[in-house]
């Protein structure tokens, strides 16, 4: 999920990702064996009158479609719902654009900023109601970015962060691309016997969401539930004690971060999937967690007492499917219109903030012990989010 960020009038702007599960194998696209994709009828044919099969509404959506789709080449639909969301970023394609001029752009096979922009022209130029992101794809291939295996769309998003801020590294557009998603915190401990306070400065990609408490199992039920779990400072005693210099031994510490200078892009990643130990296999959790259109990152650097920045909700990449087999699509918000649109490979069809509240989870449930994965099968086919990109606008 991401958020877009609504920059205060006296503002001025300023990695790692936590691989979420073991790379499966992956069957087929899920949605292509759904029954609920696709409408089919049997039509005579005038050569041989063998019955061919048809999408009856294939023509119709085409008509409606606004943006251009991507074609999914085969196991590529999170490639297709990032690419999406990158291009509805202006601050993507500006930075493209302003490499191009400068010659920084390669046209090379393996060169992922300029295979990027050539996606982008596309999207933007063609005529047609789809584009394919073959060559892209192929440029993944070349930079050992296998996408014939099912990766988490936080995966994928790590390795394309990584492969431009690599290629892009030696050019002066390197400080724009690492402003656009890198969150600067501030990790501190603090012995709470003498109250001497250590700091270094960390940096995140994206920010890992866990759905429930892991000590009681309470389920957060919301984003700012969980983010607020995620930033609340870990007492550490007994045989987690530090030792401090000041006092000269293990002492009872306070453990934290702070968020220093936000991005411009926040993602936020929902750790949908997990380890079962008593099943012995990954699982993909469906419990509610519900998020807003709009997020603020106040209550996360108190001790500087700055004003943080405002975010608008701006992409939500759902899975549907299970561990072993799925698909991926976006719901992408466009701006400045604020409408939303719903991203399937080939189909753009408009949607509603309705819409997108229907990926929040299952019921509420009071708790998410691992005897619920026990019954997580039977959710297969539920459309869940799995990663949210918020923008400033």
């Amino acid at each position: 999920m991401s958020y877009r960020r609504r920059k205060p009038p006296d503002q001025v702007s300023g990695n790692p990702f936590i691989s979420l599960h073991p790379e499966r194998e992956l069957k087929r696209d899920a949605m292509r064996h759904s029954p609920r994709n696709t409408i089919q009828a049997c039509v005579p044919d005038c050569s041989n009158h063998e019955k061919n099969t048809v999408d009856v509404n294939y023509e119709q959506r085409r008509s409606n479609q606004i943006f251009v789709g991507l074609t999914n080449t085969g196991n590529d639909c999170c490639v297709n719902a990032l690419l999406q969301t990158f291009f509805m970023m202006p601050e993507y394609k500006n930075i493209l654009s302003r490499c191009q001029q400068q010659g920084v752009l390669k046209e090379n096979d393996n060169h992922i900023p300029y295979h990027l922009d050539k996606v982008f022209q596309d999207l933007q130029n063609t005529t047609q109601r789809t584009v394919t992101p073959e060559k892209f794809i192929q440029c993944l291939m070349l930079n050992h970015i296998t996408v014939t295996i099912q990766l988490d769309a936080e995966e994928i998003f790590r390795s394309l962060f990584s492969l431009l801020q690599d290629q892009l590294k030696k050019t002066e557009f390197i400080r724009d691309i690492n402003n656009l998603h890198i969150i600067t915190t501030e990790e501190y401990t603090k012995c709470l016997q003498c109250l001497q306070e250590c700091k270094q400065v960390g940096y995140m990609l994206t920010i890992p969401l866990s759905l429930c408490n892991p000590s009681s199992g309470e389920l957060y039920m919301c984003v700012k539930k969980s983010l607020d779990a995620f930033f609340e400072p870990q007492i550490l005693e007994g045989g987690n004690k530090c030792y401090c210099d000041q006092c000269g031994k293990k002492t009872k510490t306070m453990q934290g971060s702070r968020v220093l200078s936000p991005p411009q892009i926040l993602c936020l990643q929902l750790k949908r999937f997990d380890l079962a130990t008593n099943l012995g296999k990954a699982v993909k959790s469906y419990n509610f967690m519900a998020f807003p259109d709009r997020l603020n990152l106040d209550n996360f650097n108190k001790e500087h007492h700055r004003q943080m920045d405002t975010y608008n909700l701006l992409s939500v990449i759902v899975h549907i499917g299970s561990t072993s087999f799925g698909h991926y699509y976006a719901y992408i918000r466009r701006f400045p219109e604020m409408d939303w649109y719903c991203f399937r490979d080939e189909y753009v069809t408009k949607a509603t903030w309705k819409d997108v509240t229907t990926t929040f989870g299952s019921s509420p449930s009071s708790s998410c012990g691992l005897n619920r994965f026990q019954m997580m099968e039977a959710y297969s086919y539920q459309d869940i989010t799995t990663f949210q990109i918020f923008k400033t606008c």
